[in-house]
This record gives structure tokens, sequence and C-alpha cells, in this order.
């Protein structure tokens, strides 16, 4: 999670100007029909954009398997 402003995070995060919110999905599981989520609650200070992704372990090495951004610094659409 990217803050709008790095002073709101956590003393112990500002040097990297972003909180890790890392999880295992097998402890944040929730069964939904076939599948499953997981829920997260944000942080209380504005949002400028969060990374997700999911990671596997190949030959002791981590590998994405996907990731995403999504962004809440433009204006949004009058659409």
């Amino acid at each position: 999670v990217i803050p709008v402003d790095v002073n709101d995070l956590p003393d112990d995060r500002k040097q990297y100007g972003f909180d890790n919110m890392d999880f295992h999905f097998s402890n944040s599981r929730i069964p939904h029909g076939k599948r499953a989520i997981a829920v997260r609650e944000l942080p209380p200070y504005d949002i400028a954009r969060i990374r997700t992704g999911q990671f596997t372990k190949e030959n002791s090495q981590w590998k994405h398997l996907w990731k995403a951004e999504v962004s809440f610094e433009e204006e949004p659409d009058d659409d």
C-alpha cells in the first residue's frame, strides 16, 4: 500500500515508502461458493496506490504468478 503522504506510514515503514501488508492466503481464506477469497482491512491513511500479486517459490527463488496495481491518484471519469 503506497500512501498519499509517506509521513502517514508507521515509523518502521517510512524508510521504504510503502506499507507491506503481506499475508498467506491459507491463513486468511474465506470460502465463497466454489472459490475462496481473502479480505484485508486497509490502513486508516489516504492511499495513492495498491500493488498486489501472488508469488510462488521455485528452486529457492521467489517468482510472480501474477501482479497488478490500482491507482487512486487520478480523478475519476464523469461517466
